[in-house]
């Protein structure tokens, strides 16, 4: 029949919607607004199924059910009218937050579900069982009180088996929202089916997938045999900020034993505990569900990075969004071309990291951190490299001509503490925040905050973790932390600093496992392998070198032609250094810079190593460092001074010598990490062997390089070879009648 206009006392403002057996009106009588539901044809079927809904409403009674309002007929068609159940449904939720990429959080999820529980509990006490419990069946406003639990058109008495109709599987609810049992016996009116039903709805919410899923939705065999033969994936698995009792709650619906499953009231006072052992305050809802977290990134290494509202505004400050034009490796794209990422990404990734670690830590020891931890590391380790700088590890760490960033108290003030700053300003607003600034340079974390440099910055923290794996990926490398190392951190407080420090459990049930301590050591080995085949590589080396140069010349120049200062170079990316260094300089320092943009790198003559095999201890690293010091090898004046001597014996000219040398050993200052072997251990150890080890091999990669340029001549090539080994007394490692003027 056509669309009336009127049916009974109520006027039809709209189609809501039209099914297989019928159709839904919004309508209207006086002041109250209604859903009528009206049969399309005379089909007995329909009839049946609609005096079956009839039923069920009239004697079902909870708030998240809608009422009957009125029932009748027009032209021999059923109908009746219920309550509106007015808002969208979870489906429609589901579906956008997938296009958005977003899903529910563990809270805002649970508040939704539990009216629901507490509406089936009633449909069960009442005999009945719903049959087509699924997201397109609840529907939901803005408050959880607005939830409805709409189409009882399947439903039946309990333990009812006859079919009414023998046509599909479709007259008695939608498969993927079913058990096996179910699967096997589709008239059976078990109500486990229902709170099975409610645990895909919850799955879906937290994860935006079903727990098990097969192309087609009407292939009931292949879903059973998936949901048989493959175990579910916990819920915390694939949403990590799912808390652990949330997810194993969610697991309990989805047992695939109907005997197993909890009943409606079980699973709504199970998960009320939950809510309630977490508390009523407000620090769980501001800062640890995934509601909160409504930006996402993608990102290559880690998948979705969600950030929050607050961690989205820092990232989108100018200070931070310096650091796209920042590369993570500088000059090892001339070494591994696809090595080009940037600074931001591994600060978002550090992010991913650091709430990793934080979640299987509540993971293993069935705990909720507190939120200001949570925050307040996840804030620092995504701001932890905004004072870095183009080139910075080359310009700070090996040539010493600015302080080192995470002790640039002056480069802070310039880029954080101004009034004039983004991300100062942002900071700024929150006690999280306020409370940081002082630690991204200079400032020694104050007492109680340990672990957060231990979260972000220690050997095993999310800078790391995301860095090892980061520049491996992108230099094409098979370079990766064991991800066992998560399973086994620990918050461990220690007495004796009134503190807690992330610690790592290398005890079991029978002593120390040997897995686990090489669990930690695979850290140190990945990242020393790291250092060795791509952080210290001759071409970068050289590289770097020609830049050193460069810009001690223009930093230099006499006044009034245009220098180079350190808060110049603060806003400037690596290709925009390149290019206003080519610009600016003069003589062979600007020929130097156009070489370094078309990769016309300097020849090694002299390379040699700072310690030999007898001398990698701390006492041996002490006394190099001030030999370098006493020969004049540390500040940029004073090697220009060194390589003009050099050039002056071999009939060279100053600015063709180049003598490069790293202050430190490369990557020696983190080699150590907290472990302790039982979980009440009162004195965790630092290091163990093999922390030892990789300290010494880090001090064998400390090495020292003489490079030319523009000097074809091999004579005086190895008569500075020659030059050099003497003046500096290591044996030369380069074979110099074998280089035949190859370039690194």
């Amino acid at each position: 029949m056509p669309s009336p206009s009127r049916v009974g006392k109520w006027t039809i403002v709209r189609e809501l919607g039209r099914g297989y057996f019928a159709t839904v009106y919004l309508v209207r009588s006086a002041a109250i607004q209604g859903a009528l539901k009206l049969c399309l044809d005379s089909n007995p079927a329909a009839s049946e199924r609609l005096a079956l809904e009839e039923h069920a409403l009239s004697v079902l009674v909870h708030p998240n059910i809608p009422r009957l309002l009125d029932r009748g007929t027009i032209e021999q068609l059923p109908y009746l009218v219920m309550e509106l159940a007015d808002g969208i449904s979870i489906k429609e939720t589901v579906d956008q937050n997938q296009v958005d990429g977003k899903v529910y959080g563990d809270l805002e999820a649970s508040r939704l579900i539990a009216p629901l529980l507490d509406a089936l509990a009633q449909v069960h006490q009442a005999g009945l069982v719903h049959r087509d419990v699924k997201d397109a069946n609840i529907i939901h406003g803005t408050a959880p009180s607005t939830l409805r639990l709409i189409d009882f058109g399947f439903c039946k008495e309990t333990g009812a088996s006859a079919m009414r109709s023998d046509d599909s599987f479709w007259r008695v609810g939608s498969a993927r929202f079913s058990p096996p049992s179910k699967l096997s016996r589709p008239a059976l009116a078990d109500p486990s089916h229902d709170i099975f039903a409610v645990g895909v709805v919850a799955y879906r919410m937290l994860t935006g997938r079903h727990p098990w899923f097969v192309g087609r939705s009407d292939d009931f065999d292949a879903l059973r045999r998936l949901q048989l033969g493959q175990p579910l994936v916990p819920v915390s698995e694939i949403n990590s900020y799912v808390i652990p009792e949330i997810s194993s709650w969610v697991s309990r619906l989805l047992e695939l034993d109907d005997r197993r499953r909890p009943s409606a009231l079980e699973a709504r006072d199970r998960l009320a505990a939950i809510l309630q052992k977490l508390g009523p305050s407000d620090t769980y809802r501001r800062g640890v569900v995934t509601s909160q977290y409504p930006e996402v990134i993608r990102d290559p290494v880690h998948g979705d990075i969600r950030l929050t509202a607050y961690e989205y505004r820092v990232l989108q400050s100018a200070e931070m969004q310096r650091l796209r034009s920042i590369k993570q490796l500088g000059f090892t794209d001339m070494v591994y071309p696809g090595a080009s990422h940037s600074r931001l990404s591994h600060s978002i990734g550090s992010v991913a990291r650091v709430e990793q670690i934080l979640r299987t830590i509540e993971d293993s020891e069935g705990i909720r951190l507190d939120s200001e931890l949570r925050l307040a590391s996840r804030l620092y380790a995504l701001a932890h490299d905004v004072l870095h700088i183009a080139f910075g590890h080359t310009l700070e760490d090996e040539l010493g001509l600015f302080v080192r960033h995470d002790y640039n108290v002056e480069r802070r003030t310039r880029l954080v503490e101004r009034d004039d700053s983004e991300i100062g300003t942002v900071l700024r607003k929150t006690n999280i925040g306020r409370s940081l600034i002082p630690y991204l340079a200079g400032d020694a974390l104050q007492p109680g905050h340990a672990i957060l440099a231990d979260l972000v910055s220690g050997v095993s923290g999310a800078d790391v973790l995301d860095y090892i794996n980061r520049d491996a990926f992108f230099c094409g490398l098979d370079h990766r932390i064991d991800s066992a190392i998560f399973r086994q951190f620990r918050l461990h407080s220690l007495t004796q600093l009134e503190d807690r420090r992330l610690v790592s459990l290398i005890g079991g049930k029978y002593g120390i496992r040997v897995d686990r301590e090489y669990a930690v050591e695979t850290i140190l080995k990945e990242r020393y392998a790291m250092f060795l085949k791509v952080y210290t590589h001759p071409t970068k080396a050289a590289a770097s070198a020609l830049l050193g140069k460069i810009l001690a010349s223009v930093m230099a120049q006499p006044t009034g032609r245009r220098q180079m200062r350190e808060e110049d170079i603060e806003w400037m990316g690596d290709e925009v250094l390149l290019d206003r260094l080519c610009n600016i300089a003069r003589g062979s320092a600007k020929a130097g810079a156009k070489c370094l943009q078309s990769r016309q790198l300097p020849k090694a003559v002299y390379r040699g190593i700072m310690l030999g095999e007898t001398e990698r201890d701390e006492a041996s690293y002490s006394n190099r460092r001030l030999w370098l010091a006493e020969r004049g090898l540390v500040k940029a004046q004073e090697r220009e001074t060194v390589e003009g001597e050099l050039a002056s014996v071999v009939g060279l000219d100053s600015h063709q010598v180049i003598v490069y040398c790293p202050q430190r050993a490369p990557g020696h200052q983190q080699v150590e990490h907290w472990v302790t072997t039982a979980r009440n251990e009162s004195s965790p150890r630092q290091g163990s062997a093999f922390g030892a080890e990789f300290a010494r091999r880090h001090l064998g990669l400390w090495e020292f390089w003489v490079f030319v340029v523009g000097v074809e001549d091999e004579r005086k090539r190895t008569n500075l070879a020659d030059v050099a080994q003497d003046r500096f007394g290591m044996p030369n490692m380069i074979d110099i009648d074998r280089l035949q003027g190859r370039l690194f």
